[in-house]
């Protein structure tokens, strides 16, 4: 039996694109290395106990374990991976992510090449180029240069390698091995989107994709096999919404459908409608992805009614006509039709009813991928004369390989990275709040004090707890210890079990020579803390420890001098700490 489709890639021409797009890649990124840990990176990798799997810290096994049952365990694993490696060293955490987004480039170009050849829009070259743009694409720095979001570029790379290997099986389909070969290709797209599904959970939408690419370019848009498949396609729609409860476990349906949305401060109604503004954003992104349009924090305007603001009709009139035209075009543009569809669906879990905050730039990533080799083939089309196509195309790689360049500079210093979003949304009060956490972190105590006293004022997050305890870590920074008391106390009042207030509470009351109310609230704050293994505590045993022997304390304070030492034994002032008391009290031969 004949194989019903061509399809004798170039091997010479896999590899020229495969060297082709690395050097693009290393070019394109080549200032990100150094970039360093913001936003979410901090509490999801820094202050994340339990990716911190060493042989020399104790109970990282139990840790690892917790990580591998957890939501997202394929993400969390390949972290915990690079800190077993080389600690929290951002050029090992940037390398991994670049090699994800290179991968996922050549299957872009893998996919469009296969896919273009069905429906006969276009060629190898213009495969290429359309996975060189998606690569260089400015909007995807969030899912690159920001560590934590290799949890998206990582389920878009095994979702495009488990549509990779279903196309490729069904062009492959036929001959003497036919059924074993088969059956291997689906059993490893199987496993590819399991594994999608491991590392986020917008990768739900797969089921869904593959049913429609299978009707659009193998079964050619016919209505009367897609009408035999809509008993399977009630089961798949019920196991994926399953799925996705399953996936999300540690967040109850109440939870999803009212606490996400308490926390955001809008209704699922206003968020649905908001929506539409931010896809029409989403789409305007990709068409042009200049970096000053790019920021971490949008400040969005919400829809509360389809006219306000006004912008909501238009939005919302905008993708009707887009979901008509797609639909109704489909036999004239079956690879454009195919494109919107792919945009819609793949942005469904994140732009839908789950009370998530409205507009990410990561949520486009793997969004823009038919968008663009739509955009690419359409080009070709357009100019017959292929010279013509290449210098355009050529000319938009340079462009937004010289944009995704200069946005990644802006991503290289945290302080500057929030200054410039601080810029762009000069209103917002997270934005203020993380300009604080990254000017602390420098060691400008008195610019990120000014910040923190702005945030408190706009705050309308109702978190504001953590900007208290912010500020006070700041004031404590600076040596202002009574007005730190304040806002600790300020923090804690709001939410009693806040386990750094306590600490950072503990801490300013030491210094102010409270000191039997700083041990009070250093075990407090050990009581609750969810860790008594965690690294991050080794300043606590060091600060509880001179406290009790302030005290008079002695025994108690060499066994947490003792407990903050075993976490961290190159720690200076524990070290020091721990000699000072057991000399002056001749214990010099005592063991930890």
């Amino acid at each position: 039996m004949t194989e019903p489709y061509a399809d004798t890639p170039s091997v010479s021409r896999t590899m020229a694109a495969i060297i082709l797009m690395a050097v693009l890649a290393l070019l394109t990124y080549a200032n990100t290395f150094t970039t360093p840990f913001v936003f979410d990176d901090l509490p999801h990798i820094v202050e994340n106990a339990r990716i911190r799997f060493t042989p020399s810290i104790p109970g990282s096994a139990s840790r690892l374990m917790e990580v591998l049952t957890s939501t997202r365990s394929l993400a969390f694993l390949t972290f915990a991976l690079n800190y077993y490696f080389h600690g929290y060293d951002v050029r090992g955490f940037h390398a991994v992510n670049l090699i994800i987004h290179l991968i996922t480039a050549l299957l872009v170009f893998l996919v469009a090449r296969r896919t273009l050849r069905l429906c006969n829009a276009g060629n190898d070259p213009a495969a290429l180029l359309a996975a060189a743009l998606w690569l260089v694409n400015p909007v995807h720095t969030q899912s690159v240069t920001y560590i934590v979001q290799r949890m998206n570029a990582m389920a878009a790379m095994f979702y495009m390698l488990a549509l990779y290997l279903y196309i490729r099986t069904r062009m492959k389909t036929g001959g003497s091995h036919g059924r074993v070969r088969d059956a291997l290709g689906y059993v490893l797209c199987l496993a590819a989107t399991a594994l999608a599904l491991a590392s986020k959970e917008n990768a739900v939408t797969l089921p869904v994709v593959l049913l429609l690419y299978e009707w659009y370019f193998f079964q050619n848009l016919d209505r009367t096999w897609l009408k035999k498949q809509l008993p399977w396609m009630g089961i798949a729609a019920a196991a994926a919404a399953a799925l996705v409860l399953f996936l999300m476990r540690e967040t109850s349906l109440a939870g999803i459908l009212n606490d996400l949305y308490d926390q955001q401060g809008f209704t699922m109604g206003q968020r649905l409608l908001s929506e539409a503004g931010v896809v029409v954003y989403y789409i305007s992104l990709l068409i042009f992805p200049h970096p000053g349009r790019l920021v971490i924090n949008y400040d969005f305007p919400l829809s509360r009614t389809p006219i306000d603001p006004l912008s909501t009709a238009p939005a919302l009139a905008a993708m009707l006509m887009l979901t008509l035209a797609a639909v109704y075009g489909a036999r004239r543009h079956r690879l454009i039709s195919f494109a919107v569809l792919w945009f819609l669906i793949t942005l469904s879990v994140e732009s839908s009813v789950i009370g998530l905050a409205l507009i990410y730039e990561h949520r486009t990533y793997l969004p823009s991928v038919f968008p663009l080799i739509a955009m690419t083939a359409l080009l070709f089309h357009r100019l017959p004369a292929q010279k013509r196509s290449f210098i355009i195309s050529g000319v938009l790689i340079v462009i937004c390989a010289f944009w995704t360049h200069q946005r990644n500079a802006v991503w290289n210093d945290a302080a500057r990275f929030w200054q410039d979003s601080l810029a762009k949304t000069p209103n917002d009060s997270n934005t203020h709040n993380h300009l604080g956490i990254a000017l602390s972190r420098a060691g400008q105590y008195e610019a990120a004090i000014s910040h923190f006293r702005i945030a408190l004022r706009a705050i309308v997050n109702p978190d504001v707890a953590s900007v208290h305890n912010n500020l006070c870590a700041a004031l404590v920074g600076a040596g202002r210890y009574a007005e730190a008391i304040d806002h600790c106390r300020a923090a804690l009042r709001l939410n009693p079990d806040y386990v750094n207030a306590h600490f950072n509470l503990g801490f300013a009351l030491y210094k102010t020579g409270c000191r039997l109310e700083a041990i009070r609230h250093y075990r407090t704050g050990l009581l609750s803390a969810p860790d008594p293994k965690d690294p991050n505590l080794v300043s606590v045993y060091n600060n509880l420890g001179a406290a009790l022997a302030a005290q008079g304390e002695i025994d108690e304070a060499v066994v947490f001098f003792h407990k903050a030492v075993e976490l961290d034994p190159d720690n200076i002032d524990a070290c020091y700490n721990l000699g000072v008391i057991l000399k002056t009290e001749n214990r010099l031969t005592e063991g930890p």
